[in-house]
């Protein structure tokens, strides 16, 4: 044995004994395999690279293209969910069509993707017929190994004879030689496994998903430890959102929580609508992480001193408030804000906006600008200077800034001691997107009031000027209220109520 051979056997040996034990990705082995045989000189540089230029990996490679293509657009599982339903509940008729389509596809398709493609189709039509999905899943891998017997492209195989018929100057195959006789193998092979072989494939009581009457299973509370997410939120007498619906009351947004079902005080259950509104004594069942929930109920987030007039905050020597004029030729004038960009843009909140005469003070970011508007603007001094000169911008005192009403809308509030919000940045707080809030300026120990940026972090002691809504405060401390009861006994109906329901969801790799 020369030493090319025993060179080679090695690393085969090698290669083999990675591919079963899988300790190595089984692509990093065969590129391995192309490099070690290269550097020990067994084959030549030109030699080792040569296969990637042959034919039929080019076209190995194109039908990987195709099966992703026709797998990710969605034609093919229209395709077989459609000819599926023509398989009625019978489960010959069932294995035949299953057999049959697989093969077709894999006839052009890899065969690999269409079995991929078909399991999830395949599991989800013997639930709805109630068949073992043992007995229908070797059928479909049978139907999508025989389609490559049907045309050339079928299988790789096929490709790498053709290729070696062609080098030795003989006639090689064309793409239908293989027709006639796949399609007769197909026939036969369908025939036997719909009204013989199926006799003998297995049957294996599959795992059900998570249905309606499995919830009390022990179990299903193993599985997805329900128990340590669920709890009662129970709304004392006064609190601030009685008499607000659940979309008002911002539970999903603020504090991540589902709400399940509302028991009233009288003991009627009704769904949990975004409609509904909140009354005295109701248990809002509520499902999700529950340490956000205690916490705010522990300690309050901010602290409002309704007494002080916020808008003397709003001007200081690092920030103050501006009028800007939209003109013909500025930059804002017909487009919106959100289009502008303004904020990241400018570094500057704009507090109001007025047309006409008419002052809006919520939503002005989708509203598109007209010549002779006018926006309130609050920001560092500095950055009122790279707004175009086209769009004047005048520097204006807070008692000016009043003609907007914005005493209806700003607030000084504190960050007290054990808030949530404390080493939280600005960004992560959600101020905005949970509660409905901005962070107009900022002070701490100096005294001195500044633009708080979206990392600053925040810490107790914290005074801070929030532009938004009295209901949004409200919201805050209404939050605040909620008593909490961790001891749920959980049972089906409180689960699935309404038109609500809990599933079992298996993620595809896409």
């Amino acid at each position: 044995m020369t030493l090319e051979i025993g060179i080679t056997f090695t690393i085969l040996i090698i290669a083999i004994v990675l591919f079963i034990t899988e300790f190595v990705r089984i692509d990093l082995v065969a590129l391995g395999v192309l490099v070690a045989l290269a550097l020990t000189g067994v084959v030549t540089t030109e030699q080792s690279v040569a296969g990637f230029s042959n034919p039929a990996v080019i076209t190995v490679w194109a039908m990987f293209i195709l099966s992703a293509g026709l797998t990710r657009t969605g034609v093919s599982g229209y395709i077989g969910n459609q000819l599926l339903r023509f398989a009625g509940g019978g489960e010959g008729k069932l294995i035949a069509v299953l057999m049959t389509l697989t093969a077709l596809l894999s006839s052009f398709m890899n065969n690999i993707g269409v079995a991929a493609m078909f399991l999830p189709i395949t599991m989800d039509v013997a639930r709805r017929t109630r068949h073992h999905v043992s007995r229908l899943l070797l059928p479909m891998a049978y139907g999508s190994l025989l389609g490559g017997l049907i045309l050339l492209i079928g299988t790789p195989s096929n490709l790498i004879v053709r290729d070696a018929l062609r080098e030795a100057g003989l006639r090689p195959f064309a793409m239908f030689d293989f027709t006639i006789g796949g399609l007769i193998i197909l026939v036969l092979s369908v025939a036997y496994v719909a009204l013989i072989g199926r006799r003998f494939l297995p049957i294996h009581e599959s795992v059900e998903p998570m249905a309606a009457n499995q919830l009390n299973d022990e179990e299903a509370h193993d599985r997805y430890s329900l128990e340590e997410r669920l709890a009662n939120l129970i709304v004392p007498a006064g609190s601030p959102l009685v008499g607000k619906t659940l979309g008002e009351s911002r539970i999903g947004l603020a504090l991540g929580l589902n709400v399940l079902s509302i028991r009233r005080s009288r003991g009627r259950r009704i769904p949990a609508k975004p409609d509904v509104r909140i009354e005295e004594g109701d248990r809002l069942l509520i499902l999700g992480r529950l340490n956000r929930i205690e916490d705010l109920a522990a300690n309050p987030i901010i602290t409002i001193e309704e007494k002080v007039k916020a808008s003397t905050g709003l001007i200081s020597k690092n920030i103050g408030l501006a009028e800007a004029t939209v003109t013909e030729n500025g930059v804002l004038a017909g487009r919106s804000l959100a289009e502008v960009e303004f904020r990241a843009k400018y570094g500057l909140n704009v507090l109001a906006f007025q047309r006409n005469g008419d002052i809006v003070r919520t939503d002005i970011r989708s509203i598109t600008l007209e010549p002779g508007d006018r926006l309130l603007l609050q920001g560092s001094k500095i950055q009122f200077e790279l707004l175009s000169d086209s769009d004047g911008v005048v520097a204006i005192s807070a008692e000016k800034a009043d003609e907007y009403g914005l005493s209806e809308q700003l607030l000084l509030a504190n960050v007290p001691e054990g808030s949530i919000l404390v080493g939280q940045t600005l960004a992560e707080s959600r101020l905005g997107a949970a509660f409905g809030l901005s962070a107009l300026a900022v002070a701490r120990e100096n005294g001195d009031w500044a633009m708080p940026e979206a990392e600053l972090t925040l810490k107790a002691g914290d005074r801070l000027i929030i532009g938004g809504q009295p209901q949004d405060i409200e919201v805050i401390k209404g939050l605040s209220s909620f008593e909490v009861d961790r001891n749920v006994d959980v049972e089906r109906e409180q689960l699935e109520f309404g038109s609500l329901e809990i599933v079992d969801v298996m993620l595809s790799p896409y």
